[in-house]
């Protein structure tokens, strides 16, 4: 756990090893099935619930993970 939280909030603390350990954990993380419905699943729940400022919050996001998935690939 004190890996973690060093990796997600002191990510220059970590070597290359730690670095690419901490990659791995997350591209397992956000490339599991069920991480990735549930994402979807519930941003389409609270899309349909959501006012303006909301919605462009929402979009900014999805956005975001968009994102983390695609640095994850490489």
């Amino acid at each position: 756990m004190l890996f973690r939280y060093r990796a997600r909030n002191f990510p220059e603390t970590l070597g290359a090893e730690e670095s690419e350990r901490w990659r791995h954990f997350c591209r397992q993380r956000i490339e599991s099935p069920e991480t990735r419905d549930n994402f979807f699943n519930d941003l389409e729940k609270a899309t349909i619930h959501a006012d303006s400022s909301q919605l462009k919050t929402l979009a900014q996001l999805q956005h975001y993970v968009s994102t983390l998935f695609e640095q994850l690939k490489s």
